[in-house]
């Protein structure tokens, strides 16, 4: 590489070198020059050891699954904050070196005229503050602070101005001006004290009539490397107390997801064992009804209650007579003698008539419901403490103990954040949490709940008062568990999204609630239409796609996050591809105009083109570390996802900031790495905290609505949510990536039931997509993970009938 910048050499140098020789360029050439690209550095960034490079080589060497990154020359690790690599101190010092390189005489080995020439001559410097005014003007002085050339007059003004009395004014002319700092009461003195009373530098003169008492101190080397020492020193502290509290908010962290987890499932092993213990009870009082019935019908028998029918009928054949002998005996005696005859008649045929047969009985019998006396004690379960793994503890016994005072460097060896035993500490302690990991019944304890002892085994079933249990019950609307809403009027009417009866969702299965097996009954047919599961770079194959959507004339787009666009008509046949090698595209979307919206990793920007991959626009440069998902409400507005500063922020079209929110975390308003977003037809923005194992919903504004994770029953919780759709009427579609399933939920969050599983061919969903009359479903698999062997890689779309 050719040197931009060379150090005159003296004359009288005892080395003999040449000036301008190849060895003193190419150290300069080392000191301006990135060790990464060996290029000039571009926006440098300095790391914990004070090794400078270049912005976008650090972003390539930094590892997306770490929150920090290791040195390439030195190997030390330096922790990033949210910002990542953009949160790294910038190194001001090149730019300083390089502004005074550029403005020192080229070589000695010139004519007489050439050397008295002044640099800022050669060199073309001109003074900005005479450019203003439409003067050039040869400049002689330079301010670092102001980073603005001045000649004689100008710098005069700048130097008798309060406001830059601070500033360190460079002579240009001077040499050796770079490394001699002069006072500023005697500007031909240089600095050769300090006092760290007044945090002044001065010279001899000022030295002397400085008070005595403050001890200032000489700038010697030997000092200034006491202090480097003691500042290294502290840093090292500083690092390892660091690397302690991360270690410990880390752990803390993980021993509340778990706690968490372990709330959620018990709520929902309680309310179904309630509901099957009230679905009993039920069972139970209709049997004893029926039991009631059937005495009533035999005590009836008993008594000759069958011959009640024909006894009303001779009594109101009675009543008629009776009623008309009286009404002849008030009568005329015409009407007497006309209805005897027949009067006597009917007498005589009742008067012989006989009568049913009655059972009497000495004593009167009636049959009661007599409750049981029992002390009502309804036995659920019990609580148990769980041993999820041996780890746990190493965990616990590897923090160092609070207000500990190690070693500095045992410490900085022991708590690095590289060290692969706290990484595979952390992740079987993650690997423990997990839902689908089975419990090992057999490592069980007692545990105290509110100061007396709990037995959570299962126990036989006592008498119950069925009265009490059942008044107890509707008084509370039977809602047990507070977790478990009733059904909304939207989760009453058959969704439009229903899957084929597979075996990981039968109607039996634990957790499925009596709606959800009516819901099953209306099930719509699942079709695979066709996918597309060849990898490579030939068009028709695909290399790890992070996304898709539906064109409007019912083509799709593909986003393979390597470098592309790739477009497949609705048989699967690749079309064209867009933007090969100019991007990383994360996710991508339609908006309304009928553009293609997308998140790119590359620039870190948000690009839209159209359907000819002809670029519209490109917005949000600085302001994005990683942008992943993104989704077009109805009015146009953009939400973007970003994964490193774990926020959320809502953009207008042309890419203005509405408003923006989340940080990391675990709370309503923070995420651990949102990957993907979506809108319903309400514009409410449904965000996958995947790293939270949640779903996440809030209204158009960004005020939190609410979050999800837990299924039903046995069914467990959420694994590292990614893709979210939302159907027509309102319920929300989730890629549970690593459950490797489809699942839907209502709008209030309430599971439903699983669209597809593993056993309908589902490995690592990770992108989900509906066309627009909801009729199509697209969705991606794409799994790499670390150091895997069985990559998997797939884009599959289903037809709904």
């Amino acid at each position: 590489m050719a040197s931009r910048y060379s150090m005159p050499s003296s004359p009288s140098s005892a080395s003999g070198m040449c000036p301008g020789s190849p060895s003193s360029t190419r150290s300069l050439d080392d000191l301006l020059t990135c060790p990464i690209c060996l290029d000039e550095y571009k926006d440098p960034k300095t790391l914990l050891c004070l090794h400078s490079f270049c912005y976008k080589c650090l972003e390539n060497c930094k590892r997306s699954y770490r929150r920090d990154i290791t040195c390439p020359v030195c190997k030390k690790v330096t922790p990033l904050s949210s910002f990542g690599i953009g949160g790294l101190q910038n190194d001001f010092r090149i730019q300083q070196i390089r502004d005074i390189l550029v403005n020192r005489p080229n070589s000695p080995g010139t004519s007489g005229d050439d050397v008295n020439m002044t640099q800022s001559e050669a060199d073309g410097k001109l003074c900005d503050l005479c450019k203003t005014q439409q003067k050039k003007t040869a400049a002689g002085s330079h301010c670092i602070q102001c980073y603005m050339y001045f000649c004689s007059s100008c710098v005069e003004k700048h130097s008798t101005n309060p406001l830059f009395t601070s500033h360190h004014v460079i002579n240009m002319l001077d040499n050796h001006a770079s490394e001699t700092l002069f006072c500023k009461n005697h500007k031909e003195h240089p600095v050769r004290y300090f006092c760290k009373t007044c945090v002044f530098m001065m010279c001899t003169i000022c030295t002397l009539d400085h008070d005595p008492s403050h001890a200032p101190e000489p700038l010697e080397k030997g000092i200034i490397d006491k202090y480097k020492k003691q500042l290294h020193d502290s840093l090292r502290m500083v690092h390892y107390r660091l690397n302690e509290v991360s270690s410990r908010s880390k752990y803390l962290e993980t021993v509340k997801q778990s706690h968490q987890r372990s709330l959620q499932e018990a709520q929902a092993a309680i309310h179904e064992k309630t509901e099957e213990m009230i679905k009993k009870i039920r069972e139970k009082e209709q049997n004893l009804v029926q039991n009631l019935k059937t005495l009533i019908d035999q005590k009836m028998h008993e008594n000759g209650l069958e011959n009640l029918g024909e006894m009303n009928y001779l009594k109101g054949t009675m009543d008629s007579l009776y009623a008309d002998i009286q009404r002849v005996i008030n009568g005329s005696p015409q009407d007497c003698l006309i209805a005897y005859d027949d009067l006597a008649n009917r007498t005589k045929r009742i008067s012989e008539a006989a009568l049913p047969g009655i059972c009497k009985r000495k004593k009167k019998c009636q049959v009661k419901f007599v409750p049981s006396n029992a002390e009502f004690d309804v036995v659920l379960g019990s609580l148990q403490e769980c041993n999820l793994s041996d780890m746990d503890t190493d965990e616990e016994a590897a923090l160092p103990p609070s207000g500990s005072t190690l070693n500095t460097y045992t410490c900085l060896m022991s708590a690095s954040p590289k060290s692969p035993k706290m990484s595979c500490r952390v992740s079987s302690i993650l690997n423990a949490m997990s839902p689908s990991r089975k419990t090992d019944s057999k490592k069980v304890s007692k545990v105290k709940a509110f100061g007396s002892s709990v037995d959570i085994s299962p126990s036989s079933p006592k008498t119950i008062n069925a009265d009490e249990l059942l008044a107890s019950s509707n008084a509370d609307g039977g809602n047990i568990s507070p977790t478990m809403s009733t059904p909304s009027p939207i989760m009453s009417a058959p969704s439009p999204i229903m899957s084929v009866p597979s075996p990981s969702m039968s109607a039996s299965s634990p957790g499925m609630s009596q709606q959800d097996d009516s819901m099953s009954l209306v099930q719509q047919h699942i079709k695979l239409v066709f996918k597309i599961d060849q990898i490579g770079g030939w068009p028709g194959r695909i290399t790890s796609p992070s996304s898709v959507a539906f064109l409007p004339d019912g083509n799709l787009v593909i986003s393979e996050c390597e470098n592309r666009l790739q477009v497949f008509d609705s048989a699967g046949h690749s079309i064209r591809i867009m933007g090969w090698g100019k991007m990383k595209p994360q996710t991508v979307v339609i908006n309304r105009e009928g553009q293609l919206v997308l998140t790119d990793k590359k620039d870190q920007c948000v690009k839209v083109f159209d359907m000819n991959g002809d670029a519209v626009s490109t917005w949000g440069t600085g302001l994005f570390a990683s942008p992943s998902g993104i989704a077009v409400s109805s009015n146009g507005n953009v939400i973007v996802t970003d994964l490193e500063t774990n926020n959320v922020s809502i953009h207008s079209p042309d890419g203005g900031v509405i408003s923006q929110f989340g940080s990391w975390g675990s709370g309503d308003y923070q995420f651990n790495h949102p990957t993907h977003v979506t809108v319903d037809q309400q514009d409410n923005i449904i965000v996958s905290d995947a790293g939270n194992s949640l779903i996440k919903v809030y209204n158009k504004n960004g005020a939190f609505v609410q979050k999800f994770s837990l299924l039903s029953g046995k069914q467990g919780l959420l694994r590292r949510p990614h893709g979210v759709a939302a159907d027509n009427i309102g319920n929300i579609l989730i890629a549970d990536h690593d459950n490797h399933r489809i699942s839907l939920f209502s709008s209030e969050g309430k599971f439903l039931h699983h669209l597809m599983t593993k056993q309908d061919g589902i490995r690592y969903p990770t992108a989900i997509c509906f066309d627009r009359n909801y009729k199509h479903i697209a969705v991606v698999e794409s799994h790499v993970g670390f150091m895997s062997k069985d990559p998997h890689h797939a884009v599959k779309v289903y037809q709904l009938s």
